[in-house]
């Protein structure tokens, strides 16, 4: 095996910089990481030549964990669900990532009525019941908790607060305050949704690249599933260039 092709990253197997508006969103199986912490710096090694075991965090007030010692800007977030760990990170752009594997059947107006925003609970009362119902709820979910990640914040004050629309393809805030960031919502396997919100620069485009993290090294994601965003955006195809 190629030594940038293995799955521990080392300090000079690195990928190029970040561009300005690019994102790598990484999708990791559970069993072939021992935790979210070896994941986070084995993939930010690829980005810059530091040692795995040489990169240090601190946590922001809500407990948002940031780099301490960044050796190029770099931003990262981190999710897991079920099976499945997501790794998104950018060029010093805040933003956040939020994975949701469907494991077992839930009332989930219930929870709704309860946690969301008055517009979304309309829109899923108005959604067809079963599995349309479903995958609009967890759309929805992952959405407030890749917002409230993107910045850091607390969750549990803001679920009802911050709203979502989200059909025909697009994403929209629900409410009067404004919000110029990038939100799209993707569905890489039937059973994961996965939401991203990115603090763009005014006029900056969204380039996203799905990639899989495997026991045999770093793979293109086969299909990204987008199914929703909030502005126009770019995938990007394939691995990222070797440096």
């Amino acid at each position: 095996m190629p030594a940038n092709d293995s799955p521990t990253a080392t300090a000079t197997s690195c990928y190029p910089a970040l561009e300005a508006g690019e994102v790598h969103v990484w999708l990791c199986p559970r069993h072939t990481r021992e935790d979210s912490d070896k994941l986070r710096r084995d993939l930010l090694s690829r980005y810059a030549a530091l040692p795995p075991q040489a990169w240090r965090f601190e946590r922001g007030p809500w407990g948002k964990p940031v780099i301490a010692n960044p050796a190029v800007p770099l931003e990262f977030n981190l999710s897991d669900s079920g099976d499945w760990l997501a790794f998104a990170v950018s060029a010093g752009v805040p933003l956040g990532v939020d994975l949701e594997q469907k494991q077992r059947a839930r009332d989930v107006l219930r929870l709704a009525r309860r946690f969301y925003h008055p517009g979304e609970i309309a829109a899923l009362e108005q959604a067809q019941p079963g599995a349309a119902c479903e995958a609009l709820f967890y759309d929805l979910w992952t959405l407030k908790e890749a917002h409230v990640k993107c910045r850091g914040l607390a969750l549990p004050p803001l679920l009802e607060s911050v709203g979502f629309s989200c059909d025909e393809g697009g994403i929209s805030r629900l409410g009067e305050e404004p919000d110029t960031s990038a939100y799209c919502l993707l569905r890489p396997r039937d059973d994961l949704r996965l939401a991203l919100n990115v603090m763009l620069a005014p006029g900056q485009a969204l380039r996203l690249r799905l990639l899989q993290l495997t026991a045999s090294g770093p793979a293109p994601w086969p299909e990204p599933g987008l199914r929703a965003a909030s502005q126009p955006l770019e995938l990007l195809d394939g691995l990222p260039p070797t440096g």
